[in-house]
């Protein structure tokens, strides 16, 4: 594992978390994203050490099909998955592009009265979480990230 030179936004018990830059994306605004974070948590699996945080809005964008409700009257939604270890999480980071792996961890959808709002939320119970060692991003774990979050999004 490559060490990342840049300050995190925050560091746990257990954990990293650094925000990408999505505004250097040449996309960023043409997408739903929010936020991102690459989380490293070397404690969650014996491969993968670093994952995603992806959160969107549910807000309808031109020239796209609308947005999926899983959820009732959902706002934002997030994803968690893992990172290729090989890529560079420096790069990922200041260019704004996260090119995680698929099928992702985990997803869910929640309701917030702004993208601040959902960003703290996310930040708070996902990001935080995971770099204090209160929840594994590692798929073996699914069943408390839906005990956490709910099965919106949970393929039965």
């Amino acid at each position: 594992m490559t060490t990342v030179s840049l300050r995190p936004a925050y560091t746990g018990s257990a954990g990293k978390a650094w925000d990408v830059n999505i505004s250097a994306n040449p996309k960023a605004g043409e997408r739903a994203d929010v936020a991102q974070w690459v989380v490293e948590c070397p404690y969650a699996h014996p491969i993968w050490h670093s994952y995603a945080v992806i959160l969107f809005h549910l807000r309808p964008l031109e020239g796209f099909p609308p947005p999926y409700f899983a959820r009732p009257g959902a706002t934002h939604e997030f994803w968690l998955a893992a990172l290729d270890p090989r890529i560079d999480r420096e790069k990922v980071i200041t260019e704004g592009a996260i090119p995680f792996l698929r099928p992702a961890n985990f997803a869910s959808q929640l309701i917030a009265g702004s993208d601040a709002e959902a960003y703290g939320e996310i930040y708070r119970n996902v990001v935080k979480a995971i770099c204090d060692g209160a929840i594994s991003p590692d798929t073996d774990y699914l069943c408390a990230w839906v005990a956490k979050f709910g099965d919106w999004m949970v393929r039965k």
